[in-house]
């Protein structure tokens, strides 16, 4: 097993945060980021391998699943799209799927084909989850025939703090470009090792053939995949058999239309090439453990698999929303607010989804005793009686100029591309251009929140010449 720094690791999880739920406000609370390890590991121990042809099923069997020759299209890359052109906060995967899986301790053989382009795609194997399995392990595929030691050959780059489990897993394909011009194709073959998982495309798989899946490959697996166009939904096949009659079109749809609300609200309306949405899927997986998470993938814990695999359920999901709103968090979001602006997100889908805003009763009460505070008592990033109901200056805004006060400060900070190196840098960058967003001088709304700025931001505010608001917009409630 190598231990390898290279593009494949660059900036991944580099902002990756786990959560666990506050009761109170339904939020959730940042622990500290576990920092990126890179070990070398060695192998001393020789370990017997055996090269295992797919698990023997009937010839009309074979035919479900995944076909063993797929072909994969290059996209661009994590870093390029999420960092550079859609400025978010964190990096997640973009990854493709493959409908295979992989036992640990094996010898498995690639054919690649490359059709166009000049880059080559990885196989990538393993879930990964914070929290959970908080390592990727890849094999940097050439052209022809791979053949692939799963114990020896594979490269390894840790994004937490857990030891490797297993070396085995679902299988990926992770083929991605800098250059957004790349449009690279390869036909991968899938020849030998490899198993097949309970595998649905929507509109492509039938449900028929996903049940009968569930029943041929799911004794030798570990994991079932749905996919829709926006996300991939991973679970365990306990759960998949488990929640086997729940609509799955319905669990996709709702994924697909939460992650639509989120995208509405960020103002990724097609405008112009930078305000696309992404291209890649959302990867969502579950974990045998822990807290929810998101970050290089969304994770829930198997408590939370009840909720996520039931339609009724899934569909007011405050877990789903908040953390598909995490992966959409700009550069902006300073620390003291990144478990409150992802609720920005949260209350969107919500309204998408048809429910009322969820509050707990006396978040008012709570905002109205912050407020009557002295001004030297106010800090609105420190005071821990206010705590989630920071959220709620940022609803004032979207109380007073709607939806596209968020579009707008969502596009120009892609159209800006600011560099900001901390969070005073953060801060002065959203309360200046939510001035320019409103074309008002929100000093003093600010103010009332106790917004800790330097003396230089409130003066670039003034410096802006822009007309007073109209009313006190700290006074609006709903």
């Amino acid at each position: 097993m190598k231990n390898l720094s290279n593009n494949h690791a660059t900036g991944c999880f580099a902002h990756s945060s786990a959560f666990r739920y506050n009761l109170r406000s339904w939020g959730f609370v940042p622990f500290y980021v576990l920092p990126l390890a890179f070990f070398l590991l060695s192998c001393k121990d020789q370990v017997q391998l055996i090269q295992e042809p797919a698990v023997a099923i009937s010839l009309a069997d074979e035919d479900l699943g995944a076909p063993r020759t797929q072909l994969f299209k290059q996209q661009i890359s994590r870093q390029v799209e999420n960092t550079d052109r859609l400025r978010l906060w964190l990096g997640h995967t973009g990854w493709q799927p493959t409908g295979f899986h992989v036992d640990k301790n094996s010898i498995i053989t690639v054919h690649v084909r490359k059709i166009s382009g000049t880059d080559l795609p990885k196989l990538m194997l393993g879930t990964p989850a914070s929290g959970g399995r908080e390592y990727d392990t890849f094999f940097q595929l050439k052209e022809g025939t791979n053949v692939i030691n799963t114990e020896t050959d594979l490269e390894i780059f840790y994004f937490g703090g857990r030891g490797p489990e297993k070396w085995g897993g679902n299988v990926y394909i992770d083929y991605t470009s800098d250059s957004p011009g790349a449009h690279g194709e390869s036909e991968i073959t899938f020849e030998s090792g490899f198993k097949k998982i309970p595998y649905y495309i929507q509109g492509e798989t039938s449900i028929a053939d996903y049940q009968r899946m569930l029943d041929v490959f799911g004794d030798s697996v570990h994991q079932a995949t749905l996919v829709s166009d926006r996300v991939m939904l991973n679970f365990t096949i306990a759960n998949a058999r488990q929640y086997r009659s729940s609509n799955i079109d319905s669990l996709l749809l709702i994924c697909d239309q939460v992650t639509a609300s989120v995208e509405a609200i960020s103002g990724l309306d097609r405008s112009s090439p930078e305000h696309y949405p992404r291209t890649a899927r959302l990867l969502i997986t579950d974990k045998p453990d822990g807290v929810p998470t998101s970050g290089f993938s969304i994770s829930f814990p198997q408590i939370s698999m009840n909720e996520i695999l039931t339609p009724s359920l899934l569909r007011r999901s405050w877990g789903l929303y908040h953390e598909i709103g995490h992966a959409y968090q700009q550069a902006w979001t300073w620390f003291a607010v990144s478990e409150v602006t992802v609720n920005i997100f949260s209350r969107a889908a919500q309204r998408a989804m048809g429910f009322s805003i969820g509050r707990t009763e006396n978040s008012w009460n709570i905002v109205d005793a912050y407020l009557a505070k002295p001004d030297a008592e106010r800090n609105f990033n420190t005071d821990e009686p206010l705590s989630y109901d920071r959220l709620e200056m940022f609803h004032q805004l979207w109380l007073a100029y709607g939806d596209g006060f968020y579009q707008n400060l969502h596009k120009k900070c892609r159209v800006d591309k600011p560099i900001l190196n901390n969070d005073d840098e953060k801060m002065a960058y959203f309360m200046t251009t939510a001035c320019d967003i409103a074309g008002e001088d929100l000093t003093d709304f600010f103010r009332k929140w106790g917004l800790p700025a330097s003396q230089a931001t409130y003066a670039a505010i003034a410096n802006k010449n822009l007309p007073q608001p109209s009313r006190d917009y700290s006074t609006l409630r709903d």
